[in-house]
């Protein structure tokens, strides 16, 4: 009788483990997107600014999207650095995870990038027609 509760109560988990079985494509996406786990955006912002690397992240939805400065015509010569793996196509719980990591990264990050182009005087704003510059 044992042996039956126990045969039993294995068989159960077979469909629960099964359902947490990742596809191909989605362990694709995850490995891609398994730094996030242990991202930190100020220590990625400080490495960055010591590098004097200047850039803001980007990830992938229906369109792309940089968060903080969007397509303000200002940050344009700002290097944009993609976050692959990431995309409107959810493939599995972790990888939607990975997913969400991904957009506060982006945010903390360009964030910090943004503030620091601002204090810095950095910003290079297009002049728009038809403005002179008094000099």
């Amino acid at each position: 009788m044992p042996k039956r509760i126990i045969i039993a109560f294995l068989l159960g988990l077979v469909p629960a483990y099964a359902s947490y079985a990742m596809s191909p494509q989605e362990k694709q996406e995850v490995t891609k997107l398994q730094w996030l786990y242990d991202a930190d955006a100020k220590a990625f912002f400080e490495k960055d600014i010591k590098a004097s690397r200047i850039r803001f992240f980007q990830y992938y939805g229906f369109t792309s999207v940089t968060p903080v400065v969007g397509d303000d015509p200002c940050y344009s010569w700002v290097e944009i650095s993609p976050i692959e793996g990431t995309g409107d196509a959810i493939l599995g719980s972790k990888h939607f995870d990975l997913i969400k990591r991904a957009q506060r990264f982006a945010t903390e990050y360009n964030r910090l990038v943004k503030d620091h182009i601002d204090r810095a005087e950095l910003r290079s704003c297009p002049q728009k027609p038809g403005t002179t510059i008094n000099r």
